[in-house]
């Protein structure tokens, strides 16, 4: 199949000159030609293994469904679903499929996709999937948060449930036959993990901040025979082990012991003159107040050092799960020096001799541990180009492990990573696939539901990150019939959220009494959304949810493909809520870890 529209060779010719003066060339032309779009539109409808079958094809701005169509619409669910062709269609070889047509509009370039895929399981051409693997990764690194949020979110639902909502082409440049469905399934997931498993790690070194001396260190000397920047991670660990081990031998060899307790004045003698009168009341002073500040330094030396371990736990992922010498120096000193610095420093500041040796005292037990993350910027060095260049190689390393033509190996491979969560994109309108777009004023991120008291209307606002008002447990609307029945671009005239808080939201068009809706009430089964794009004038012409079934599965997705930050109130709301499902009581860090993918 080529690009340019196919001609079809079994039309009727009979008359066809006498149709040329009455109807002119062009309109004859039409008549007599398929759009380049059929053909791919009848492989998929011939190779798709999914319930949006018949195929619905919508294209150069189709208005109106045909009776047929209309009909189809109403077996249809609302999940997002991929087909992969062979060949590519006006640079088109990926497409989004929603439940209103087969060829969506979408922004996101998929069609790397594919050609990794194919270099990689079809042609074996590993050259070129690594190639291709690298102009992925490159593009991602340098995608805004909205762009990319509307395109792995997209993904993800292609690869939910195992990738069961991905088809491909059976084509001998592509898959053989329908029996090599579910290992091309497999193969795609492992090749989406090298993926997102570097996007994740990029996410939680230069998004979350999370970049320290040791880190970068690991990532300029991991595969290269320069290692020069040992020096500097030394050099660091030998300062703040040094720094710290001074702190500890202060403490033990001057005991616990005020340098301000003179026990040879008696402070209650009412004959002391005014010079021992102020001593005695600086030693009160100082032995109120030298604990408070004790105290809380440590309380906050320990907040501070709190989401460090975490980070510093979390990035064993980074050293490829292995204790080497590097991730032992930043274990030492991102998690034993810290927590031995909160104990310790209490005895240094409680029994300091002066006010002002106390306070510059708490200053220097906060600065020892920050110590590893300031260095980098006193070397200059580039933490995004660093991360983003180790990332690449590490990807293109990982790749050349993979074993993806033994299917039985990428089966077990698949299971043993519990790849493929549950998760969808629902486009309840029929809007084009983008992330943030100022000039057709689209957003892509989570939006809160608030419902008001009073006279105040309800709203959806725009949030950066999720919070426990954006999530929903179900959503219902019916779409609007005072425009034509049949029209592609269907609006929503009446909505109702109920959250999962069990909070029940609706909106209407602004003429709702006046409004003639259609008969039919849609719906999305109970489960975790999240509104991503909205928008709304008289009615709602733009509205797209993504979730999953369970909580668990939604923070899974949430982590596994970097999306939206899902903060502390959300995810309690989440663990409540999968505790009453399961039965059983955990805390926020037991659900955390029953999340990780």
């Amino acid at each position: 199949m080529d690009d340019d529209i196919s001609y079809d060779g079994g039309a009727d010719t009979s008359g066809i000159f006498e149709e040329f003066f009455n109807e002119g060339l062009s309109n004859v032309m039409k008549k007599h030609t398929r759009h380049p779009i059929e053909s791919m539109m009848d492989a998929m409808e011939r190779d798709s293994d999914d319930a949006h079958k018949p195929i619905i094809r919508l294209y150069e701005g189709r208005a109106e469904y045909t009776e047929n169509e209309l009909k189809l619409l109403q077996t249809r669910d609302f999940k997002t679903r991929l087909f992969i062709s062979n060949q590519s269609v006006n640079w088109n070889s990926v497409w989004l499929r929603n439940h209103h047509t087969d060829n969506a509009e979408h922004v996101s370039n998929f069609t790397y996709i594919r050609d990794y895929f194919k270099a990689a399981c079809k042609t074996g051409n590993h050259t070129a999937a690594k190639s291709t693997l690298t102009v992925l990764l490159t593009t991602i690194f340098a995608m805004e948060d909205s762009s990319y949020n509307s395109f792995a979110s997209i993904l993800a639902s292609g690869l939910s449930e195992k990738a069961q909502h991905t088809s491909f082409e059976v084509h001998p440049g592509m898959i053989e036959d329908r029996n090599k469905l579910e290992t091309a399934r497999n193969q795609l997931l492992i090749l989406m993990d090298v993926l997102f498993s570097k996007i994740k790690i990029r996410s939680f070194l230069l998004d979350r901040k999370n970049s320290n001396i040791y880190r970068l260190v690991h990532c300029l000397t991991m595969g290269n025979t320069n290692n020069k920047p040992m020096i500097y991670a030394f050099f660091s660990f030998l300062v703040q082990s040094c720094l710290t081990l001074f702190v500890i031998l202060h403490v033990s060899f001057k005991g616990l012991k005020n340098d301000f307790d003179d026990e040879s004045v008696d402070c209650a003698d009412s004959t002391n003159t005014k010079e021992i009168k102020m001593n005695c009341i600086h030693q009160d002073a100082m032995k109120g107040g030298l604990p408070i500040l004790a105290c809380l330094g440590a309380m906050y030396s320990f907040l501070i050092a709190l989401p460090e371990i975490f980070a510093t736990i979390e990035a064993y992922n980074l050293y490829g799960k292995k204790v080497g010498l590097i991730q032992m120096m930043d274990f030492i000193v991102n998690i034993i020096i810290p927590l031995t610095l909160v104990f310790s420093g209490i005895f240094v500041i409680w029994y300091e001799s002066q006010f002002i040796d106390s306070v510059l005292n708490s200053a220097a037990l906060l600065f020892i541990p920050e110590i590893d993350d300031h260095l980098p910027k006193l070397l200059s060095y580039d933490d995004k180009a660093i991360v983003e260049n180790f990332l690449i190689m590490e990807a293109k390393n990982e790749y050349e492990e993979q074993e993806f033509i033994d299917k039985e190996k990428a089966k077990d491979y698949v299971d043993k990573k519990s790849l493929g969560v549950e998760f969808n994109t629902y486009f309840i309108t029929n809007n084009t696939e983008r992330g943030r777009d100022a000039q057709d004023f689209a957003l892509y991120q989570p939006f809160i539901v608030k419902k008001n008291d009073g006279e105040r209307a309800d709203e959806i606002d725009p949030s950066n990150y999720v919070t426990a008002d954006c999530l929903l447990k179900q959503v219902e609307w019916k779409y609007t019939s005072f425009q034509k029945n049949d029209t592609t671009k269907p609006r929503v005239g009446w909505l109702k959220l109920t959250k999962l808080n069990d909070e029940i939201v609706e909106f209407n068009c602004s003429d709702f009494d006046k409004l003639e809706l259609r008969e039919r009430t849609h719906f999305l089964p109970e489960g975790v959304y999240v509104i991503t794009s909205f928008t709304m004038s008289s009615c709602i012409l733009k509205l797209t949810l993504c979730g999953s079934k369970s909580g668990i599965d939604f923070v899974r997705a949430m982590t596994y493909y970097s999306l939206f930050r899902v903060d502390s109130g959300a995810m309690t709301l989440l663990r409540k809520k999968n505790c009453e499902t399961d039965g059983r009581n955990t805390s926020n860090r037991d659900f955390r870890r029953d999340c990780e993918v």
